[in-house]
């Protein structure tokens, strides 16, 4: 999944499950927001990631933080950002937000990269 390009709202709900009908057979009044869930991979440092992940490769500007938002939202809990895709602000300022909403920053796991020019023994 991955914010560049398509809206973020139609990203992050793409696979959700649509409200379900009323007693008249319409769709339901109220919004479903489905949670997403996945599995998790233990790494060699004893820390999980999740398998399912938003990637964040050209996105523009400011569509990326509400494609973050929306996708913690729906239950994502892992973000994956590089220097090089010049988000990290936006991404920053999303997950931000939400932590001060009550989301812990120990349950997010967060993936950036370096360009291999970057990489310094200091």
């Amino acid at each position: 999944m991955g914010c560049g390009g398509s809206k973020p709202e139609a990203n992050v709900t793409a696979a959700a499950a649509t409200a379900p009908p009323t007693e008249t057979g319409g769709a339901a009044s109220t919004k479903v927001t489905p949670k997403m869930t996945s599995g998790t991979v233990k790494l060699e440092t004893g820390a999980s990631m999740p398998l399912v992940g938003l990637g964040t490769w050209q996105s523009r500007e400011n569509e990326c933080y509400e494609a973050v938002k929306a996708a913690l939202d729906a239950g994502y809990r892992h973000i994956d950002t590089a220097e090089l895709y010049q988000n990290e602000k936006e991404i920053g300022r999303a997950l931000k937000e939400k932590f001060a909403e009550g989301l812990k920053r120990e349950d997010v796991f967060i993936v950036s990269k370096l360009w291999n020019t970057r990489h310094h023994p200091d």
